[in-house]
């Protein structure tokens, strides 16, 4: 495990400097993260200015939950979205061949060589976000609910890392699966609307 640690570190500080000798790429990127975010949170506050209540939701609901789906998917896009979107590369040119020879889980090496620094802004911003609906109108919260809500948090970016890596795998019979990578988003950006 520390020996995994350590490698994640040196991704990371790689990653670190690749984004900091492209400074205006990195602040634009960011900016271009947190617009998204802000204009669908925007698109609530427009719908609840002509109805209070929606099936049972409030506009403090709608943007808690809105605001956990982008710090959900921010989360996922910093640590996965590059490498999956390099894994049909990787595999069709043969790099693969290259990872596999490599002393560490081939799994790993995939999944996390790289990480986006592009959703850092995005992340602080949507915690800040949920901070602040929950200490203003779902307080007072327990802390074993502060937990839970960590941990599923946790099972949540799990769960997606599964489904995504699952669209992928086709890839080693197909040889092209672009398609069904690109089909995931659309299905994953449901989450944030309420089912009921």
């Amino acid at each position: 495990m520390k020996r995994y640690f350590k490698l994640y570190l040196a991704f990371f500080k790689n990653c670190l400097i690749r984004e900091m000798e492209f400074r205006s790429h990195f602040i634009l990127q960011n900016f271009i993260s947190l617009a998204w975010a802000g204009v669908v949170m925007v698109t609530f506050f427009f719908i609840y200015q002509q109805v209070s209540v929606v099936n049972g939701w409030t506009l403090e609901m709608m943007l808690l939950l809105t605001a956990v789906y982008f710090l959900i998917d921010r989360i996922f896009d910093s640590f996965f979205e590059i490498n999956f979107g390099n894994f049909i590369t990787i595999v069709n040119t043969g790099q693969l061949d290259l990872v596999l020879t490599k002393p560490v889980s081939s799994q790993f090496f995939v999944s996390l060589r790289q990480f986006s620094f592009a959703m850092i802004f995005s992340n602080f911003t949507m915690i800040g976000v949920i901070i602040y609906l929950v200490s203003r109108y779902f307080s007072p919260t327990s802390w074993l609910s502060i937990f839970t809500f960590l941990i599923l948090i946790l099972v949540s970016v799990i769960i997606t890392y599964s489904l995504w890596f699952m669209t992928l795998l086709p890839i080693f019979w197909w040889g092209r699966v672009d398609n069904m990578q690109h089909l995931f988003r659309p299905f994953h950006q449901l989450c944030r609307i309420p089912i009921d």
